[in-house]
């Protein structure tokens, strides 16, 4: 059974965010959720928010640790293969409220506002594990929040892909997130003599 870690971190960070900035339940001003519906059209309900959007999902080759053998307490020896490491890129985008009725601005200087506000909580906080983070779920291990600024053609190439005019944001990269199996890809007694040319060698 695959070990929902993606969603859990989506669904942890939000929490932490809304909790840093004192917003009660049900008036969060962040929002994990897409910003355009398949048609088009800009997702309902998003008027005055900062919306958290995943925009893409990589898998961490470079640090991925080998097969893990395990030596069990009947002697035997089980390989489990290891998890996956991915990172997470997340853009954080402060959707204005209507401006139907307002022509000062003040809505997009307080979409701004709040997400600045957003920024200054990852400075504080980058890092999440059990310690500083009870609410963590286990299977998540620990959390990097990293700043991952885009230029101006890299900006210009994902929000065309998204179908959306710019409006102001930020893109973080959250590693490492853990995806593991607990699947056995081997048991079995464990090697004791290698056998060369026909002679076995202890």
């Amino acid at each position: 059974m695959a070990i929902h870690v993606i969603d859990a971190a989506i669904q942890m960070i939000a929490t932490e965010v809304n909790n840093y900035l004192l917003i009660s339940p049900g008036n969060e001003i962040v929002i994990p959720s897409n910003l355009l519906t398949q048609s088009g059209s800009l997702v309902q309900g998003l008027d005055g928010h900062i919306v958290m959007s995943l925009v893409n999902i990589e898998e961490d080759r470079i640090s991925r640790p080998l097969n893990v053998h395990r030596k069990l307490s009947n002697g035997t020896v089980e390989t489990i293969k290891p998890e996956v490491r991915l990172n997470l890129y997340f853009l954080f985008t402060a959707v204005p409220a209507s401006t139907n009725v307002d022509t000062t601005g003040a809505t997009y200087v307080n979409s701004v506002r709040n997400l600045s506000r957003v920024i200054g909580f990852f400075q504080t906080k980058n890092f999440f594990d059990i310690q500083n983070t009870p609410s963590l779920e286990g299977q998540l291990g620990r959390i990097w929040m990293e700043l991952y600024p885009l230029t101006f053609e890299q900006q210009n190439h994902l929000w065309g892909a998204m179908g959306a005019k710019y409006m102001p944001s930020i893109m973080y990269k959250v590693r490492i997130v853990t995806i593991q199996e607990n699947e056995v890809q081997f048991d079995g007694p464990p090697i004791t003599q290698v056998n060369l040319n026909g002679q076995a060698s202890s």
